[in-house]
């Protein structure tokens, strides 16, 4: 029994450090990518060395949030396929270990990381996600503010055959202007 735990925890070594490994590299080759594409418009809008850094921790969630069951898959392809090219696997399956016994420590371990995954995206992420547009926005883009406080040309159904319209609406002040109620004979 302690041998198998040995075996597990060996097993759960090797996909660990493949899962970093995969991570770090992809989360490097996508930072790279955006930092290629947005030069120029950092460069234009004279964003400060800090913003950028800020920037970029925020996209790292980004990264994380849409591509880590990408990393899990590849981490266990790889730590498995390591291991098989090293020839343990076929000492493990000599002992008289199936190869779900084999699979199950990684298994598990997935199983708990889609949980803290779906964790991280529903109460982690979304305060992430709105310091990066705020960012991504203010900061690089340079758009004002003003901009995302007031909307236009709003048109909404209240019930069937009944409609309002708003000319412009201030989201900070909650004030409409050009307000207008429409009925509809035709639903």
């Amino acid at each position: 029994m302690i041998l198998a735990k040995r075996l597990d925890r060996y097993l759960l070594r090797h996909f660990f450090l493949a899962l970093i490994l995969v991570g770090i590299s992809c989360e490097i080759v996508f930072v790279l990518i955006n930092v290629v594409e947005r030069l120029s418009r950092f460069i234009d809008n004279q964003v400060p060395l800090e913003t950028i850094a800020q920037y970029y921790v925020f996209y790292s969630g980004w990264v994380i949030r849409n591509f880590f069951p990408i990393f899990v898959l590849l981490a266990t392809l790889f730590s498995i396929a390591i291991l098989a090219r090293r020839n343990e696997l076929l000492a493990m399956r000599s002992t008289g270990r199936s190869l779900y016994r084999i699979a199950a420590p990684i298994l598990l371990v997935t199983l708990g990381l889609s949980f803290g995954h779906f964790y991280y995206n529903e109460y982690i992420y979304p305060p992430i996600a709105e310091r990066y547009q705020e960012l991504k926005a203010f900061a690089v883009e340079k758009k004002s503010k003003r901009s995302f406080t007031t909307v236009s040309n709003i048109r909404r159904q209240i019930q069937p055959g009944h409609y309002f319209t708003i000319g412009t609406f201030d989201t900070e002040r909650q004030q409409g202007q050009d307000i207008r109620v429409y009925r509809s004979e035709q639903d």
